[in-house]
């Protein structure tokens, strides 16, 4: 396993044999109205965490361990993938081999990797535009922080990954107020937004006996992600400019066939809370 500069490819229960000369890595988520005014909108929002210990498929090429294009064999056990690897290693004794060896060599059965996604952080600014007695529009610009964590192995012999992707986003929305009580109304809402990946990274630690035996990095590049989203929000206005509210938001993020996987690819369904401040003028 090692230094993949341009993606991780995660695919379903094989390890394949690495392809001379190529690259490594083995293994393998807002806002309403006042009459005919503008506003702006600051938002935060918090994902949900994601289920963990899934098994994966991991596909790797190259001699170093990881790729991007399977070959013809396939492993499917860590006994396999050991045999194999002292077959390689001493005519490629790079460290990135001689760890990856020691890990096979200490984890039997099926080739399986953990993992884990943090909940997604969502801010967001936006103009809000009143477009009749009870409808309004809206856009603006999002930006996402995605964290994820994969674990091959287990115990004192693994790879511990670590996975940072940030998005910039472009949401559109309509929404319907249908309830006004003083300062408190009530508003439903149903819009979509693109999520444009603007940088991605991965972080890699061989640890073997418990300790680190090698570590590398590489740039994760991920896909655009579409969502849908539809929700039923609440808010309180407390100064002539200033609304509070809060958004509880169902949201789906359409599949796009990307390899990296993150919170959004793993539960395409979630339920969002976006809560934030609107001013306007």
């Amino acid at each position: 396993m090692a230094d993949n500069k341009r993606d991780s490819i995660i695919i379903k229960d094989s390890v394949y044999t690495p392809i001379p000369n190529e690259e490594k890595w083995i293994a393998g988520d807002t806002r309403t109205h006042k009459k005919s005014k503008w506003q702006l909108l600051a938002a935060g929002s918090l994902g949900t965490t994601l289920a963990q210990n899934v098994y994966k498929i991991i596909a790797g090429s190259g001699d170093d361990i990881t790729s991007e294009q399977p070959s013809e064999k396939s492993f499917t056990t860590w006994e396999e993938y050991a045999e194999y690897l002292h077959r390689l290693t001493p005519t490629d004794h790079t460290a990135e081999n001689v760890a990856m060896m020691d890990i096979a060599d200490n984890n039997k059965g099926k080739i399986e990797e953990a993992e884990h996604h943090d909940k997604p952080i969502t801010l967001g600014l936006a103009v809000n535009k009143n477009i009749g007695k009870h409808w309004s529009l809206e856009t603006g610009l999002q930006y996402s922080y995605l964290k994820s964590y994969f674990t091959l192995g287990t115990g004192d012999y693994r790879v511990d990954k670590e996975q940072k992707l940030h998005y910039i986003g472009i949401p559109v929305k309509l929404s319907y107020q249908f309830m006004r009580y003083k300062r408190l109304s009530a508003y439903g809402s149903a819009g979509a937004s693109i999520q444009i990946p603007l940088y991605g990274k991965t972080y890699a630690d061989y640890i073997v006996g418990g300790k680190s035996g090698y570590t590398t990095d590489w740039k994760t590049t991920s896909s655009m992600q579409w969502t849908v989203n539809t929700n039923i929000g609440i808010q309180y206005q407390f100064a002539p400019k200033l609304t509070l509210f809060v958004e509880p938001t169902l949201n789906w993020y359409i599949p796009n066939g990307s390899a990296v996987k993150n919170a959004w690819t793993e539960r395409p369904f979630t339920l969002t809370v976006p809560f934030g401040i609107r001013f306007s003028w």
